[in-house]
């Protein structure tokens, strides 16, 4: 056999081999190398986002523990700041602030063990202090009594008078009343509303208008803000049909 007709006899055998060769081996064996290719994309994809993610959460705890941490010194600054103020205060003042404290929280046993400590070296705050324990425990008597004495002797003090104007305004006697609340500013609500009430109580229409209005314009409370405005309408109202 010539060299030629081996050589064309090897070439139809393998063509003959490749058509035996099944296609779904060719189309596996072609997908398995998109398919590793692909599953290697996924995890470097994954390990991308997980790389990306640490970053930003190890940037978003560091920022939140140095804003945390930044809190925590304010605040530290603020209180002994206060612990060191209160500490340079004179007694008297720190007495004065101990007495406030005790009142707002009705705390009237340390109030009076406090106040009898006290009642020797500072009569002024005493005064100030028993008269309104007094009013606290409806003891008028020495309320007027300890409070009239110390206006007479310390002179104007907003809190003082409020009390003694609501000691006579409790007790109906109202020009008593108006004549201590005169003497406060009617700047703030409650002054003004005491004395829109008063006026009213006595008949004079045309002061507890004007003090109704005035306690209107300075009230917080939306309930009480709604009762003045409605009193106001009424005796608006009342005041236009007279004329």
């Amino acid at each position: 056999m010539s060299i030629i007709a081996k050589s064309l006899k090897k070439i139809k055998t393998q063509d003959k081999s490749k058509e035996k060769q099944p296609f779904y081996k060719a189309v596996a064996f072609s997908n398995s190398k998109y398919f590793i290719a692909g599953f290697y994309g996924i995890i470097l994809l994954f390990l991308l986002l997980l790389t990306g993610f640490g970053i930003n959460y190890y940037f978003f705890v560091k920022k939140n523990n140095n804003i945390t941490n930044f809190k925590i010194e304010h605040y530290e600054k603020i209180y002994y700041a206060t612990v060191n103020q209160f500490q340079k205060m004179k007694t008297a003042n720190k007495n004065e602030i101990k007495l406030k404290y005790f009142l707002t929280m009705n705390n009237f046993e340390e109030l009076k063990e406090l106040l009898e400590k006290i009642k020797l070296s500072n009569e002024k705050i005493y005064l100030k202090y028993f008269g309104i324990l007094c009013f606290k425990q409806k003891d008028y008597k020495n309320a007027i009594k300890n409070l009239s004495l110390y206006i007479k002797k310390y002179k104007f003090d907003r809190d003082v008078l409020s009390y003694l104007g609501n000691i006579y305004y409790i007790q109906n006697n109202f020009s008593k009343a108006i004549e201590i609340y005169n003497k406060i500013s009617d700047d703030n609500f409650e002054t003004a509303y005491n004395k829109a009430i008063i006026y009213e109580k006595i008949g004079d229409l045309k002061n507890s208008l004007k003090f109704y209005q005035k306690s209107y314009s300075l009230v917080q409370d939306p309930l009480l803000k709604k009762r003045i405005y409605n009193k106001i309408f009424l005796m608006e109202n009342y005041e236009s049909k007279k004329n």
